[in-house]
């Protein structure tokens, strides 16, 4: 097979940009050239020797171009009618160059050079009127597909006056301009649409199901997406009636339409990326503070509009609670100073995209939620230290977990664990750590370090229980915050706990998720692991040899699912190589079981290298059991020992790699 040559870098593009005009040397091809150049006198040099291009339809390769740039940008996935050949009337080319030449909306404007040209051809008499069998399409949809892409009022005013329409009634509907022009917080383009008396009446059709949720509303969407501009022209282009109306639906609710927005504002996304995708809500720590600030201000506006901050949804979930995930000091501080029933209330609150994924024991939802709850469950150190300052106290959820316990409830994707020197963090969480304020050390570090460093000061009971008998370190080890678990037995939490079930917590850092080798969090995973480690091993019995329920300890089940760097902490731990579970397996048959999962019964095919892997890999226990002390010889219920596993398990593999390269080449 020949070999083919490497492909470009993927940040260089895959040759020289494509020429734009279809007919380079023809009247149309120069003129297509000169407007792709924003160059208004070789424009209008064009039209003084053909004027009838003033209204011609253009060929061009623009879509071509967003494809090239999409390329040098790391961007894939554009259709193949991206390569075709476009032809449209030149008053439109003239509008679409910043959708061609920028493939980013956020940074997408209508250049003085463009305009300057589009300007030129209306001025030179160019109309959408003519005998082309699209016609219709360009004057109902021209201004639509050209000003939709930017925010530019004046290019609309131009293509108005070539006979292009706006449809003043339906610029508010889901795919309308006034719609995406609140999405993309085109502020200029919505106030020059109320100019053109299109007369907007939010939620008119109410919140059918009692909440924000899916709700395709223009007001709530642009609110929730931080367009604090496009908001603000909202607010001052509706009357008052309008925005202290109350919202009508299937379901029981007390919000007028500011509350509504003061709920999109709070419960809000981080703006779109600069590929215009969306992406997870915001955390402080993520470094989006310019638009932390920007939704910070519009919440601030909704408030001084008259918008009620104990505003609240069917589901009872609140404008506050929203806000404690996210908002910084100033705005916590003017909630918990304006909030009806004080900061201490318990309510129900529910995290949308939880409630999708996990089991009821493990979500940021519940029924007696208070403000502190979410603000550690989404590691908002400011509020957290702002509810405490304004009185919070350390209240227990339905589930009798508290905000220490609502800090590790899960682990969201984009929150990893880093190594930083000392001397970036806080004088608490230094404190945690034994840390002097002079001392230089690299240290693992994630959001919730600094949000336990200012809870433990007012709790009473580091050891308090949910109603399923977990710990706080118990929910730290099922989301793998090795270097909190460590502070926190520092603190005096008992590390042999068990739950109800009879998992301590090596059970469930047993469980936990591994990120890869290559992964940036894998040096941060090994520091805390190895720090949780010199912890575990101050102390005389840490309870590694409890078994649960089922009767296995930690051991057999880090052996059991071939996790290496689990059986090495437990061993240096104590743990007994020898211990036997239900069915009398030790360590040593769980290892040798390892390669085919669930002890030899669930794999009916591998790949060659799986298969290599595995068996590597339950070596390497092995080895690590024996040197241990584990005794080869001691034989299971069923009489087997660990040896005769070995053997079966190494017929099943070769049966499994047979059956891959079948199925492979049938």
């Amino acid at each position: 097979m020949r070999r083919q040559a490497p492909a470009a870098a993927a940040d260089e593009p895959s040759g020289p940009p494509p020429t734009i005009a279809a007919d380079p040397e023809t009247p149309q091809g120069l003129l297509v050239a000169a407007i792709w150049a924003e160059d208004v006198d070789a424009v209008g040099h064009v039209l003084d020797q053909d004027p009838e291009l003033v209204s011609a339809k253009l060929a061009h390769h623009g879509l071509l171009h967003r494809r090239w740039l999409g390329e040098v940008q790391r961007m894939e996935g554009f259709f193949a009618r991206d390569r075709s050949l476009l032809a449209e009337p030149a008053v439109i080319f003239a509008a679409k160059i910043p959708f061609y030449k920028n493939i980013y909306r956020s940074t997408r404007a209508m250049s003085p050079g463009s305009l300057a040209v589009l300007g030129l051809f209306v001025d030179r008499g160019a109309s959408l009127n003519q005998p082309w069998p699209d016609a219709e399409h360009w004057i109902k949809d021209g201004v639509m597909e050209t000003c939709g892409q930017y925010d530019s009022p004046e290019a609309m005013g131009l293509l108005i006056r070539s006979g292009a329409e706006v449809d003043v009634g339906q610029v508010w509907e889901p795919l309308g301009l006034g719609t995406l022009a609140l999405q993309n917080g085109a502020a200029r383009t919505v106030q020059a649409l109320f100019d053109l008396g299109a007369a907007y009446v939010p939620l008119a059709h109410g919140l059918p199901h009692g909440t924000l949720e899916d709700v395709q509303e223009p007001l709530v969407q642009a609110a929730q997406g931080g367009q604090e501009d496009a908001v603000n022209v909202l607010l001052q282009s509706l009357s008052q009636s309008n925005l202290t109306r109350r919202i009508s639906g299937t379901h029981d609710t007390d919000l007028t339409v500011l509350d509504a927005l003061l709920l999109a504002a709070t419960d809000c996304l981080q703006p779109k990326d600069s590929t215009d995708s969306p992406i997870a809500p915001n955390r402080p720590w993520l470094g989006q503070m310019s638009w932390l600030e920007r939704q910070e201000r519009l919440v601030h506006r909704l408030l001084d509009a008259g918008a009620d901050p104990g505003a609240a949804d069917s589901a009872g979930r609140t404008a506050f609670q929203c806000a404690c995930r996210w908002a910084g000091a100033d705005l916590i501080r003017r909630f918990a100073l304006s909030v009806p029933g004080g900061v201490n209330q318990q309510l129900p609150y529910i995290d949308w995209q939880d409630k999708a994924s996990y089991a009821v024991e493990t979500i940021r939802t519940g029924e007696k939620v208070t403000y502190l709850h979410v603000a550690a469950g989404y590691h908002n150190a400011a509020a957290v230290a702002c509810l405490l300052e304004a009185g919070a106290e350390l209240l227990c959820d339905e589930h009798a977990r508290t905000p220490l316990h609502w800090c590790f409830l899960t682990r969201d994707d984009f929150v990893q664990t880093e190594v930083r020197d000392s001397t970036s963090l806080t004088p608490q969480v230094r404190a945690l750590y034994g840390v002097g304020d002079s001392e230089q050390q690299r240290l693992p570090w994630a959001p919730p370090m600094d949000v336990i460093a200012i809870l433990l000061p007012s709790v009473q009971d580091v050891s308090k229980t949910d109603t399923s008998g977990r710990s706080t370190l118990h929910f730290a080890a099922q989301n793998r915050y090795w270097e909190a678990m460590a502070v926190l037995i520092r603190r005096g939490l008992e590390p042999a706990m068990q739950d109800g079930d009879g998992l301590t917590i090596f059970h469930c850092m047993v469980a936990a998720p591994k990120p890869s080798v290559a992964a940036p969090e894998h040096q941060a995973y090994m520091l805390g692991l190895e720090l949780l480690r010199e912890v575990l091993r101050e102390r005389s019995d840490v309870g590694v040899d409890t078994v649960d329920t089922d009767g296995l300890t930690a051991l057999h089940q880090a052996c059991d699912l071939g996790h290496v760097l689990m059986v090495e902490l437990f061993l240096t731990l104590g743990a007994d190589p020898d211990c036997r579970d239900s069915v009398g397996w030790t360590p040593l048959c769980c290892a040798a079981g390892s390669p085919c999962q669930d002890r030899g019964e669930t794999l009916e095919r591998m790949s060659p290298n799986e298969a290599t892997e595995r068996r590597d890999k339950a070596l390497y226990m092995k080895g690590l059991l024996l040197e241990a002390g584990a005794d080869p010889t001691l034989t299971a219920d069923s009489g087997v020992t660990a040896e005769d596993i070995e053997y079966d398990i190494a017929r099943k593999l070769v049966d499994c790699v047979s059956r891959y390269a079948e199925e492979l080449y049938d």
